[in-house]
């Protein structure tokens, strides 16, 4: 049943049956198969397909908003119990940090925490890490951007150092040019928002526009 509710909240969240099974780490058809014995086991028809598109019912809208809360402190008991009789550290980790050093970094992690406990790594994009653990499918995240909420505890754990590439690899100064076109992230991603700061904090520092 836990199952096929995380299938049932995990759609809601994202949408279609694709992602939510990719979030998931299972197969589309298992997320079909879930979704199709929580309509039997309720009788009552749950989600409905429009194209690629799947849209919930009012029942299980209702469904999901009373099966959450009791979903995450169920997997917080089951968290904490395992971490305290096989020592699990359930981490999910976002796909850039990964990408860019992360591998590297909780690999001599892991290394050094062997004896004593072990590492269950996922890795997921952008704003999932976080609600993973929301959810309670996960005790710790490492996303890129430091987005505090109400109900989240976070805090910096690194900030990574960056490098302007210049165009065909020309040497250049910002002392000598005031303006540079800058080819970067997209402004409405987790990262650009990590590192808007920090820019305009150089651009003051050394005399740069952004």
């Amino acid at each position: 049943m836990i199952d096929q509710l995380q299938a049932l909240i995990t759609l809601s969240q994202e949408g279609t049956m694709s992602q939510a099974a990719a979030r998931l780490g299972v197969t589309q058809s298992a997320v079909s198969k879930r979704l199709s014995s929580l309509e039997k086991t309720t009788g009552k028809q749950i989600f409905e397909l429009q194209g690629r598109k799947t849209t919930l019912t009012p029942f299980g809208l209702h469904l999901v908003q009373r099966s959450q809360p009791l979903i995450a402190e169920l997997r917080d008991v089951f968290r904490e119990e395992i971490a305290e009789t096989w020592g699990v550290i359930s981490l999910v980790v976002d796909q850039s940090i990964m990408i860019a050093w992360g591998a590297d970094t909780l690999w001599r992690v892991s290394e050094k925490l062997k004896k004593e406990s072990t590492i269950d790594i996922r890795v997921q994009r952008g704003l999932i890490t976080t609600e993973l653990v929301r959810s309670g499918e996960a005790m710790l995240a490492i996303c890129p951007g430091y987005c505090p909420t109400a109900d989240l505890e976070g805090d910096v754990f690194l900030e990574e150092p960056m490098v302007i590439v210049p165009s065909r690899l020309q040497p250049f100064s910002l002392r000598e040019q005031r303006e540079v076109g800058v080819m970067t992230v997209k402004k409405h991603s987790e990262t650009w928002q990590a590192i808007e700061p920090r820019l305009k904090r150089e651009s003051r520092k050394h005399g740069f526009r952004l």
